[in-house]
């Protein structure tokens, strides 16, 4: 088995998105700062996994994952970023605002479902 997992530090809020064929040692290595990416990011919350029997899937879901939340950040910090300067220096408009509003909803959403999936892991371990 492989497995495609997804780590969220609480110390800088920030994913990290890796693949392992032996998830349990790959998390111990993360948590006692081991692995250099996430060293100085704990601690860190297992957020998700899946697995896959091969590696090349688990190799390909690591690469779209990658895609995906570099597209949506990237997304979501442009449309703030642009929509708060010119803001400040102007009224925003209806469309900008109900498009501020839909951005801090996904965010929400986003970082509810986090929460929740860290409570759920957090009773597991228990």
């Amino acid at each position: 088995m492989y497995y495609t997992y997804i780590l969220f530090s609480l110390k800088d809020k920030k994913f990290y998105i890796g693949f392992t064929a032996q998830l349990k040692r790959r998390l111990s290595e993360h948590k006692r700062g081991q692995v250099k990416s996430t060293k100085n990011r704990l601690p860190i919350r297992l957020v998700c996994y899946e697995s896959y029997l091969f590696k090349k899937e688990a190799g390909e879901a690591q690469f779209v994952l990658h895609k995906e939340f570099r597209s949506l950040k990237r997304r979501l910090t442009s449309h703030i970023t642009n929509i708060e300067k010119t803001g400040k220096k102007r009224k925003l408009t209806v469309v900008e605002k109900r498009m501020v509003t839909q951005l801090k909803k996904e965010l929400d959403l986003i970082e509810d479902k986090i929460e929740k999936e860290i409570k759920d892991i957090q009773k597991e371990v228990k």
